[in-house]
């Protein structure tokens, strides 16, 4: 079955361009890892997306008498949620705990609003936080998921959890400056770009690009104009990424091309040639 799955999948290309592909990959990728002088280079991973947003003990970043916001605007796609409770009155932030992050949808004409803590694109992450919020008390927290706004059953979000369970989130940064605490310097570093799309791809697709990338590795970056970029690898030098990405463009994926990332921020690939000229 796995081998007809394959099959199909690669159907539309030549056994021949294949076979050339394969042998090529995995000779480049051996010769790409060696820098001039002959030493190995280790590419430094880059950090992994942002599939969820929780802590359930968050430090008080506000006033505890801070109103939770009301109706924000959240990342596209799939997004599990954890319901908390439901007022009609306002809440104070402290009533949640240190849950983080917390936040309300109020229904039209009813005035009651719902709150809902964490973010999550993987059943698995909000259902391991939900033990959490009901050891915090709220025992009758439950799941919910949306899709464009709007809830979906748990049979659909499993679905659609298929394409966006590996699309990261770009929360706002409020959200992320309360969720998170990264101090590692940001990296910086020329990637392959292999396809960017206003949707995540099919998951055949991500799953031929995850197998081409081998031992680089394949990251899924969301930008801040919602675009979503399929990234192979960290090369130390430009030369060596467009090696890469012209060897992907000769076997079918013509829109494949160099990238320049400072950490989580793509920047324009001349800005990166020159901070690398002036580190010479």
């Amino acid at each position: 079955m796995k081998n007809r799955r394959l099959a199909a999948m690669y159907s539309r290309r030549k056994p021949i361009m294949l076979f050339v592909f394969f042998t090529a990959s995995a000779f480049l990728s051996f010769i790409l890892a060696q820098e001039p002088g002959g030493e190995t280079v280790v590419g430094q991973q880059s950090p992994p997306g942002v599939l969820s947003l929780f802590r359930p003990d968050s430090p008080v970043l506000h006033d505890k008498a801070e109103r939770v916001e009301i109706n924000p605007v959240h990342p596209p796609g799939l997004i599990y949620r954890i319901q908390v409770a439901v007022f009609r009155n306002s809440v104070n932030t402290d009533y949640f705990k240190g849950l983080a992050p917390v936040y309300g949808i109020r229904a039209s004409g009813t005035g009651m609003t719902t709150y809902y803590a964490g973010m999550f694109r993987r059943a698995d992450d909000a259902r391991a936080a939900l033990v959490r919020v009901r050891e915090k008390g709220f025992r009758d927290a439950f799941l919910v998921a949306f899709s464009g706004g709007r809830a979906v059953s748990m049979e659909r979000a499993r679905i659609l959890e298929k394409e966006w369970g590996v699309v990261p989130f770009t929360p706002d940064k409020a959200v992320i400056q309360e969720t998170e605490q990264d101090t590692v310097p940001p990296t910086l570093s020329f990637r392959v770009e292999v396809i960017r799309s206003t949707k995540p791809v099919a998951g055949g697709v991500y799953d031929e690009i995850r197998m081409l990338s081998g031992t680089r590795g394949l990251d899924v970056e969301t930008l801040p104009d919602g675009m979503i970029v399929y990234l192979i690898g960290n090369f130390i030098t430009y030369q060596s990424a467009e090696d890469y990405a012209d060897l992907l463009v000769r076997n079918g994926y013509r829109e494949a091309k160099v990238a320049a990332w400072l950490g989580k921020k793509e920047i324009p690939v001349e800005t990166a040639k020159q901070l690398f000229n002036s580190l010479k």
